[in-house]
């Protein structure tokens, strides 16, 4: 049997594998020294100006069922356009890109059948001239309404409440078109569209990280363009909303009821539970009287995502989130069938006092019409 001497590494591998290690030590220790020493004044600004922000979702509203389970009202899933402009990219450059952008995205979206929001303050009469509309009659809010718009836009604030002395809605139109590099060929009417979404944008500058609604429930063709050309649509993108359905139209509809955006009526007393401006409550109906139970909207309901932004109000990430919960299903004692079979035999009730009283005024009387617009109202 042949024994053999087991083969020595050399010891030059093991110098070469403690070099690695110290040169693998001494990035890791110029690194730490570049980020604490070097640099740590910069990151630490850097970590001043950063904060935190909490974007509030909501849950879907309840559904309505009859006695036999069957739906009288629900949430739809739909979608929306939305347009969040990098806070960070405040240049020329960055609002011709936007400009472009937003006019491809508004012709898609029109091309789909959904129209694009029409907030802007400037207008134009059947005269062609152009003045402004601020939605609001009483002079004190009209005044408010102006200054804020010239703080968001740029221009000269007035020293005087003197509205003579105010720059032209004309004047302010050519700015504005000019600010943000809109097409000469551009209408007044689709330019003003542009200026509608930049409007909305300037107005929720303190909320730069939220994204502006700009269509909303356009078509699923709509969504696929929107993101089968993201490169080309900077700033755009969509989302899920809910639409409230009544799938029996009319029927039952005054036990139903319907749902609205609140009133200035009850708005103190809606936010303070956690409502927004924007959510839609009960007005009448079991829609009104179960409203606590059918809102996803209340500040229990609420979810939250928590983000950082940066001192430009752009987003660095998202730190955390908590989902929303949908409101409670609601089912009545009504019974649908029951309820169609009633209001058909009171329709035909009505109709029939109807036409009795027709034939006493005028019993030799030629009643098609009647008949035929009876029909069609029906």
């Amino acid at each position: 049997m042949i024994r053999t001497e087991p083969t020595k590494k050399p010891l030059s591998r093991f110098v070469l594998m403690g070099a690695v290690l110290l040169l693998m030590m001494a990035a890791l220790i110029f690194k730490l020294f570049d980020v604490t020493i070097a640099q740590g004044e910069a990151y630490r600004e850097e970590a001043d100006t950063l904060s935190t922000r909490e974007i509030i979702t909501k849950g879907k509203r309840g559904t309505i069922y009859d006695r036999n389970g069957l739906v009288l009202a629900y949430d739809e899933t739909c979608f929306n356009v939305e347009f969040l402009r990098n806070a960070n990219n405040r240049t020329d450059y960055y609002s011709i890109i936007y400009t472009e952008a937003l006019i491809k995205a508004i012709n898609i979206i029109e091309e789909g059948g959904s129209s694009v929001i029409d907030t802007s303050y400037i207008r134009m009469n059947d005269k062609g001239e152009i003045y402004y509309d601020f939605g609001v009659t009483s002079e004190t809010f009209v005044k408010s309404r102006y200054k804020n718009f010239c703080n968001v836009m740029g221009f000269n604030m007035p020293d005087t409440d003197d509205m003579s002395t105010w720059i032209s809605a004309e004047d302010a139109y050519l700015k504005l078109r000019d600010a943000w590099h809109i097409p000469e060929e551009l209408s007044f009417e689709d330019a003003r569209k542009v200026i509608s979404i930049r409007q909305e944008v300037l107005l929720n500058n303190y909320r730069a990280y939220m994204p502006i609604t700009i269509a909303y429930n356009v078509s699923l063709d709509v969504v696929a363009k929107i993101e089968m050309m993201a490169n080309e649509l900077p700033g755009l993108q969509t989302s899920q909303s809910t639409l409230r359905v009544y799938p029996y139209g009319e029927t039952a509809a005054h036990i139903v009821g319907y749902c609205q955006k609140m009133s200035a009526e009850n708005a103190e007393e809606l936010l303070a539970k956690g409502y927004s401006y924007d959510d839609y409550i009960g007005v009448s109906g079991i829609e009104a009287t179960m409203e606590e139970y059918l809102t996803g909207a209340t500040s229990e309901h609420q979810g939250v995502i928590t983000i950082e932004v940066n001192s430009n109000g752009a987003i660095v990430s998202t730190i955390n989130s908590t989902p929303a919960s949908d409101g409670n299903n609601v089912t009545l004692a009504c019974d649908l069938p029951l309820q169609i079979v009633a209001e058909q035999a009171l329709y035909d009730i009505i109709q029939h006092i109807h036409q009795k009283e027709l034939d006493k005024i005028d019993p030799d009387g030629d009643r098609s019409e009647e008949r035929r617009v009876g029909k069609e109202c029906r």
